[in-house]
């Protein structure tokens, strides 16, 4: 039988205005700052050479760089961080960074070494607010891109739609003030409905209707028919 234990507890997190540290300035750390900031972390990244797209990003003042080569005398940028990633090809320099880290009690992740790692960052599926992630716990990076590439196939455009959709009618109708019972069944019916199938297929005449049937609420769909 598989064994069901894993090491890693999956949790999405809130970084909006969360200090996170990025130790090392290539390919790798500018991806990982990217994505943070895209959470609206407030990011800042240590390493001598940083890459043109994470140079940009400073002069932007979309991050903070710290010009150096790490060493414990960098502790005082450490301190007060939400997460610290290491992202350098010296596990000399990995190791101290997340011995620092474990001195503070601020997780830390080692790009590719699950060993050194109190979390790691899975591969991800995102459409618009949905966000699907795949981790084999450091077990098979290759396998966890396969199943990423399957995953974008099957969820499209649609589903990123489809959830600004729903956002906007669950607004709607919990200003009702109905009982939630009442509106649980609605939210259930809409979800189950064809109408994930009718943004797909470009049918917003169809949909407008098969929404208002359900809901009772008549959408301007016209903000989805231009995306």
């Amino acid at each position: 039988m598989p064994n069901n234990k894993v090491d890693f507890y999956p949790v999405f997190l809130k970084l909006q205005g969360k200090k996170c540290i990025i130790v090392g300035a290539g390919e790798v750390a500018e991806r990982k700052a990217a994505r943070l900031l895209e959470c609206g972390a407030e990011v800042t990244v240590i390493g001598r050479e940083a890459t043109p797209g994470l140079l940009k990003l400073a002069r932007e003042g979309g991050l903070e760089h710290v010009a150096a080569d790490y060493d414990e005398t960098l502790i005082s940028v450490i301190k007060g961080a939400c997460l610290v990633i290491s992202a350098t090809d010296d596990r000399a320099v990995n190791e101290a960074v997340r011995d620092a880290a474990n001195r503070e009690e601020i997780p830390v992740n080692v790009v590719d070494d699950p060993q050194l790692c109190d979390f790691i960052l899975p591969s991800i599926v995102q459409r618009g607010a949905l966000q699907i992630a795949i981790s084999t716990g450091g077990a098979s990076p290759a396998l966890s891109k396969r199943i990423r590439l399957g995953l974008e196939k099957e969820f499209g455009r649609e589903y990123a739609l489809f959830l600004d959709l729903l956002a906007e009618l669950r607004k709607r109708i919990l200003e009702r003030g109905s009982p939630s019972t009442d509106n649980k069944k609605t939210f259930e019916a809409i979800v189950n409905s064809e109408a994930l199938d009718l943004i797909r297929q470009d049918k917003w005449d169809d949909l407008r209707r098969v929404v208002r049937d359900i809901t009772g609420e008549d959408l301007d769909l016209e903000k989805y028919t231009s995306r």
